[in-house]
């Protein structure tokens, strides 16, 4: 019997260890779980506002070239096709010829109603839309 009683304590120690932990193990499924759903829901939303750009023609994929609309730098949806680092013949396809430039140092600006584009190195820096 004594035999038996030595086995049993060596089971019921770890039995007793399981059930003291298992809340641990438990909570830190849950946060686990939670963190999970957080970041199912950022990527629904990713995913509802890629989908909502595409269709207001967006520039998704800075390879794929997406056709402007009529317009030029008028066209509200225009402005929303430039991408830093595009080159100038793009941004003029894109938003017509400027109404002027400036040129200062390496930088050149170019102007369109109240908007203006800026380029470093021939390379799109910054834009700023005109008010529409």
């Amino acid at each position: 019997m004594c035999r038996l009683f030595d086995f049993s304590s060596k089971l019921l120690l770890p039995f007793t260890l399981s059930i003291l932990l298992a809340p641990a193990a438990i909570a830190s499924e849950s946060t686990e779980l939670q963190a999970l759903q957080a970041e199912v829901a950022e990527l629904r939303a990713r995913v509802e506002r890629l989908e909502r750009d595409l269709t207001d023609g967006i520039a998704i994929n800075p390879a794929r070239k997406v056709q402007p609309q009529p317009g030029g730098w008028n066209n509200p949806k225009n402005w929303k096709l430039l991408a830093k680092g595009m080159e100038g013949e793009r941004v003029e396809e894109i938003l017509g010829a400027p109404q002027r430039t400036k040129t200062i140092k390496k930088h050149v600006l170019w102007y369109y109603g109240d908007g203006k584009v800026t380029f470093y190195l021939r390379r799109l820096k910054s834009f700023e839309k005109p008010r529409f």
